[in-house]
C-alpha cells in the first residue's frame, strides 16, 4: 500500500518543530530588534512602540502600539537619520502589517554655525501624521482617515550645566480644517527639576497630542470628535509638566495636566480638550546589564465630567493605569508588563499582562 503520507527525514522534522516552537511561541514574547539610539547618526527600531514623540510633542507625544497587548501582537516600526548640521528625519509606522498609523518629520538647522550663542542649535521641522484606519477596533463614521500635520520650532535660549531654558512653538493642522497653536517655555535647572508650561491656542475640536500613548483606545471617540463640524472658535488651553530627577536620575517622577481656562462643558462631550486629563509617571533610570528597571504611569481622562473633579478619583472610569519590570544583560533584556483599563461599554475593568524580550544590536 503506497501512503500519499509525506515523512519529513529526521533532520528536516527537528528543524521544522524549531521554526514552529520559534514562531509560535518565542516570536510573540519579543517585544523589538533596534539598531542604534534616537540622536544617532542612524537608529531603526522594529517591534512594539512605547514613547515615541515627533518634534515638540503637539501631534504625536508618547504614542504607543502595545495597548492590547499580549493578545493583540502588533509589530511597528521607527527609524531615524541625523545628519548636523544639515538635516534630520524620523519616521513611523505604527503597525507595519497595514499601514494604519503612519508619520514622519523632516528638520533642519537653519543658523547653525552663523553665532556662537547657544541659538545656533535651533531646529525647524514640518511634520504630520495619518491614520488610515481610524475605525480599526469599532464604530463607524464620515471621515476615511484621521490626519494632522505641523509645523514646528525648537530654540535653545539657555544652555548651561545648571540650568536650561528652550523656547518652543508649534502650529498644527486638524483634519476638519481645524487649526491651533501652541507657545511654550521647556528646560531644567538645578540638575534635578524639569519643567514644561504651554499656551495653547486650541480651535473647536482640535486635540493635541492626538496620538498619544492610549491612543487605540479611543480611536473612536477622537475621529468622532473630528467628524463634528467645528464652530470655527479659538479657546486658549494650558499644559504643564514636571520632572523630579532624584538620585543622580536613578529615580524620575513626572506629573503633567492639561485642560481648557474655559468652563467644562454642561452636556457630556466626546472631545477630550473640553476636559481636565491628568498624568502621573514614575521610572528609574537607564537600563544597565545585571539592573532591574521599572516604569509605572496612571492616567486620568475626562477629568470634571461630573462636575466634581476630584470625586472622580474614587472611580477607576476613563482611567489607564500601566507598569512595567525589565531586566537587562548584556544585549538581551525581559520585560513583565501589566495594564489595568476601565471598559465604559461593560462598565468594569480589563486586566492584562505579558511577558516580553527584547535585543539590541
Amino acid at each position: 500500500m503506497i501512503s500519499s503520507k509525506y515523512t519529513f527525514p529526521t533532520g528536516y522534522r527537528i528543524i521544522w518543530v524549531m521554526e514552529k516552537l520559534f514562531l509560535d511561541v518565542y516570536l510573540p514574547k519579543l517585544n523589538y530588534l533596534r539598531y542604534g539610539q534616537r540622536g544617532d547618526p542612524f537608529f531603526i527600531k522594529i517591534g512594539s512602540i512605547d514613547d515615541l514623540t515627533l518634534g515638540n510633542g503637539f501631534i504625536m507625544n508618547d504614542y504607543s502600539n502595545s495597548c492590547f497587548m499580549p493578545q493583540d501582537r502588533i509589530v511597528g516600526g521607527t527609524m531615524g537619520m541625523r545628519a548636523y548640521p544639515y538635516f534630520g528625519f524620523e519616521a513611523v509606522v505604527g503597525d507595519l502589517a497595514t499601514f494604519d498609523v503612519t508619520g514622519a518629520r523632516l528638520y533642519c538647522w537653519p543658523v547653525s554655525g552663523r553665532t556662537d550663542y547657544s541659538i545656533q542649535n535651533t531646529d525647524i521641522g514640518i511634520q504630520g501624521v495619518i491614520d488610515r484606519k481610524p475605525y480599526r477596533y469599532g464604530g463607524v463614521g464620515p471621515l476615511e482617515y484621521a490626519g494632522v500635520w505641523g509645523i514646528d520650532t525648537r530654540i535653545p535660549l539657555i544652555d548651561r550645566e545648571t540650568y536650561t531654558l528652550l523656547a518652543i512653538g508649534d502650529i498644527g493642522f486638524q483634519e476638519g480644517n481645524r487649526t491651533s497653536g501652541m507657545a511654550c517655555f521647556s528646560g531644567r535647572a538645578a540638575d534635578f527639576f524639569g519643567y514644561n508650561a504651554q499656551l495653547r491656542f486650541i480651535e473647536d475640536g482640535f486635540l493635541p497630542s492626538y496620538f498619544d500613548s492610549s491612543y487605540d483606545l479611543y480611536r473612536w471617540d477622537r475621529i468622532t470628535a473630528s467628524a463634528m463640524p467645528s464652530s470655527g472658535n479659538i479657546c486658549l488651553t494650558w499644559y504643564t509638566k514636571t520632572d523630579y530627577l532624584l538620585f543622580h536620575d536613578a529615580l524620575i517622577f513626572a506629573v503633567s495636566a492639561d485642560g481648557p481656562f474655559a468652563p467644562f462643558p454642561k452636556t457630556p462631550s466626546l472631545d477630550q480638550s473640553d476636559y481636565m486629563h491628568l498624568t502621573v509617571s514614575l521610572r528609574t533610570g537607564p537600563a544597565r546589564p545585571g539592573h532591574f528597571t521599572m516604569t509605572a504611569s496612571y492616567q486620568k481622562y475626562y477629568l470634571c465630567l461630573t462636575g466634581e473633579p476630584w470625586m472622580e478619583f474614587n472611580s477607576i472610569r476613563n482611567s489607564i493605569f500601566q507598569a512595567t519590570l525589565e531586566y537587562k544583560f548584556g544585549m538581551f533584556s525581559v520585560s513583565f508588563l501589566g495594564r489595568i483599563k476601565f471598559r465604559p461599554v461593560r462598565d468594569d475593568t480589563d486586566l492584562k499582562w505579558t511577558l516580553k524580550s527584547s535585543f539590541q544590536f
